[in-house]
């Protein structure tokens, strides 16, 4: 008698497996849950190129005058604009030997399927949030601190008096003047807009003037995902994706440098000087993101290994500290997440958050029709010679751009209380 097991449904698993990891994409998306996609004539089965672009109609200036009745009128001219989105292409893959699937507890590609998806999901919501509180035209800074180094963690957060209302309602009402449609209007028909925060930011909201939590408003409108609160017609949405600036805010010390390099999962760190450290600080290894100009973000490989970790105990200049990465796999064992080079810096300082505003149109997405807007998985494989090797993986064409100049604005606070991040 003939026994069907897993091996021979393959084709099955793979279709189940590929359908599951786009719907986690689709559902759990954060910032993906907010971009426009391009109307289907823009882009989707009307054209190919590697850049496309969008139109838009400028608006009209208001008509007050009076108008001569024996003298004709001069017509004026409808100008366009265009929002140009890069297409490319994005996916990552994990190759599974099958020794592996016959000797591993469980379902090895059922597993790695799952991490897979997560990150799939992750990198997308990534690529979208960027759109969103990278390159703003407009940034605001609590009290009007010129530099991202000015904000302090006692008089510049959103939770300080004046500032959480004055900063929402000024960057707002900015919004409103450029015409950026809102995401629903206020009894007065005023345009109301979005923003993502991460978990840092989020102990200030319900400390911030016109706190009202989504408890209270959920029965009338469909919430976004990781909804938290309103705030003077703000919509607060809270997630790890939420753009946070470790350490680059007012410091508490002078800074000092790694005293040897240091591996991921590491638990311990060497100093150069450890005058002021003691358990319980929050200290922030790599080079910050100082925003020094409003509209610059460099990205390097420096910025994406920075962290802030906690000091759990001092030892002349070695400090125990506890990350987001984990020591040598133990889990229970939080270490840091990235290797750090000797040298490089340590900084005590406030941590910074962004609150990016935007509306349902401030962000346009165009996307490959085969790949779908939230792409799709790939199983592949074997092709070897000895067909061992399953490759699982996800793939994704398209884009993201800002609209309108205007139609997104950051706010830069301060957070009250310092948390273990990263900056991936």
């Amino acid at each position: 008698m003939a026994t069907t097991g897993t091996a021979d449904r393959t084709n099955s698993i793979q279709t189940l497996l590929t359908s599951e990891m786009v719907f986690e994409a689709a559902r759990t998306q954060t910032w993906g849950q907010f971009p426009k996609i391009a109307p289907e004539g823009e882009l989707q089965g009307a054209r190919k190129g590697s850049t496309i672009n969008v139109r838009f109609q400028q608006r009209l200036p208001i008509q007050t005058t009076t108008i001569n009745e024996k003298a004709d009128i001069t017509p004026r001219v409808v100008n366009d604009n265009v929002s140009a989105i890069s297409i490319n292409e994005y996916g990552d893959a994990v190759q599974i030997a099958e020794f592996l699937e016959r000797v591993q507890m469980g379902d090895a590609r059922a597993e790695i399927g799952r991490v897979i998806a997560a990150q799939h999901t992750a990198s997308l919501d990534r690529l979208a949030g960027r759109q969103y509180y990278e390159g703003n035209t407009v940034v605001l800074r609590a009290n009007q601190v010129t530099t991202r180094a000015g904000l302090d963690a006692t008089n510049d957060t959103l939770k300080s008096s004046g500032v959480g209302m004055s900063l929402i309602t000024q960057a707002t009402a900015m919004l409103r003047g450029a015409g950026a449609p809102g995401f629903r209007s206020d009894g007065n028909g005023q345009s109301q807009y979005s923003t993502v925060i991460s978990p840092s930011l989020a102990a200030d909201i319900p400390d911030t003037s016109g706190y009202l939590p989504a408890l209270q408003y959920g029965g009338k409108m469909t919430l976004f995902n990781g909804e938290l609160a309103d705030v003077r017609g703000l919509r607060f949405v809270e997630s790890v994706q939420g753009k946070n600036y470790p350490g680059a805010g007012a410091t508490a010390q002078a800074a000092t440098t790694l005293n040897g390099a240091v591996l991921a999962g590491a638990t311990s760190i060497i100093v150069t000087d450890a005058t002021g450290f003691a358990v319980g600080d929050f200290l922030t290894l790599g080079t910050l993101e100082d925003g020094t100009t409003a509209t610059t973000e460099t990205y390097s490989a420096a910025v994406e290994r920075l962290e802030t970790v906690m000091v759990t105990a001092v030892s002349g200049t070695t400090l125990t500290v506890a990350g987001l990465g984990y020591s040598s796999g133990a889990a229970q064992t939080p270490g840091l997440r990235y290797a750090h080079p000797n040298a490089e810096s340590v900084t005590e300082a406030a941590q910074v958050a962004a609150i990016p505003i935007f509306g349902p149109e401030s962000v346009m997405k165009a996307y490959a029709v085969p790949t779908g807007p939230f792409g799709e998985a790939r199983v592949s494989g074997p092709f070897d010679v000895l067909q061992r090797f399953h490759n699982v993986g996800w793939y994704f064409i398209g884009g993201w751009a800002k609209t309108m100049g205007l139609w997104t604005a950051r706010i830069e606070v301060a957070c009250s209380s310092p948390s273990i991040v990263i900056n991936e």
